[in-house]
């Protein structure tokens, strides 16, 4: 035995739909969900783009995921959004994950194309809806074994609240997101496995020194939802050997990963927490800075994150670095990971 913690991470199908894909959220501790709205909000919460002060924005962020494999792995992501009137607000994203060398598959090259709509039920208060569609294509016709393979294909829901409270030098934000509601989808005919279903929930801080300085703290708590292996699963069916609790309907499942957790485990250790910080000077230069923290059974994400930013008014550019401090060979899949992300305001 090593001496590190061994549990029960929760493996679903495309992870990378769960990815920070900007530099700002991604230099805070990859906390987003109740962040003042930018143009990639759409990943954390798009009801929080119905209240954002710029009528439109589009954005473009990428990120090289080194691994210990030496893989060559990279995440793209573009989006868009725009308000129609003074109540409803649209957007639109496309996200692109490329896995090198995936044992079994090959590479894998991950796409998802989202389209969403925000409302605002009063000035302070907005709603939002997400659909995507959801694509995975394994390089390899079949498997070592001879199981043939296929593009899996989904779709999925996302929902979302926003609330913002002003005060006389501050503002408080809240956030609720729950992310990737959909069907179960898989490379071959007899498998196929959840989506990473989310919740998220988040609060920012922000404080306003005067109108071209203020400062941010925020933090998010997120959990899957989505059933946890058990060290000891029935199986009803062991014809098809697929445990009974990863045959479960999709909203059985959600429901039921509050209250899985195997004998001697915690549905606590399932949630993930992020903090972080950000000062902006002169409504031009910010500085970032957060911490991610994932329980050692359930992964041991665990890392520090740093960033930068420059806003001279029509454009924006962020950049991060995380830097991974997990103890474990699986918490240090992914090494320090480095992102950059550019977007034009108001076209």
């Amino acid at each position: 035995m090593s001496g590190t913690p061994c549990g029960t991470s929760i493996p679903t199908m495309v992870p990378f739909l769960r990815l920070t894909p900007d530099a700002r959220s991604a230099a805070m501790g990859e906390a987003g969900v109740a962040l003042s709205p930018t143009g990639i909000n759409m990943h954390f919460n798009m009801a929080a783009l119905a209240q954002a002060a710029r009528d439109n924005a589009i954005s473009l962020s990428f990120s090289p995921y080194p691994s210990l494999l030496d893989q060559t792995n990279y995440f793209g992501y573009f989006s868009a959004f725009k308000h129609m009137g003074r109540r409803h607000t649209i957007g639109a994203s496309i996200r692109y994950f490329h896995w090198d060398a995936v044992p079994k598959f090959g590479n894998i090259n991950d796409l998802e194309f989202a389209i969403g709509y925000a409302i605002s039920l009063s000035e302070q208060f907005s709603f939002g809806i997400t659909g995507k569609y959801i694509s995975s294509n394994p390089q390899r016709n079949s498997t070592p074994g001879g199981t043939e393979l296929k593009t899996a294909r989904s779709g999925a829901l996302d929902l979302s609240l926003f609330y913002y409270l002003p005060l006389q030098k501050s503002q408080f934000n809240f956030g609720l997101a729950l992310s990737n509601i959909g069907f179960k989808m898989g490379y071959t005919e007899d498998w196929k496995d959840y989506l990473p279903a989310n919740f998220a929930l988040g609060a920012a801080w922000e404080i306003h020194f005067n109108e071209y300085s203020q400062l941010t703290f925020t933090s998010d708590v997120n959990k899957l939802m989505v059933p946890t292996p058990q060290y000891d699963p029935k199986d009803h069916n062991p014809q098809n050997g697929i445990p009974d609790y990863r045959e479960k309907p999709v909203l059985s499942s959600i429901i039921t990963s509050w209250v899985d957790a195997p004998q001697g485990d915690s549905e606590f250790n399932e949630f993930t927490f992020s903090l972080g910080s950000e000062y902006v000077l002169k409504k031009t230069y910010t500085a970032r800075a957060g911490y991610f923290w994932e329980h050692p059974t359930k992964g041991y994400y665990q890392f520090f994150t740093f960033g930068l930013g420059f806003n001279p008014g029509k454009f924006s550019l962020d950049a991060s670095y995380s830097i991974n401090i997990s103890k474990t060979l699986i918490g240090r899949d992914h090494l320090d990971i480095f992102r950059v992300s550019f977007s034009v305001n108001s076209i």
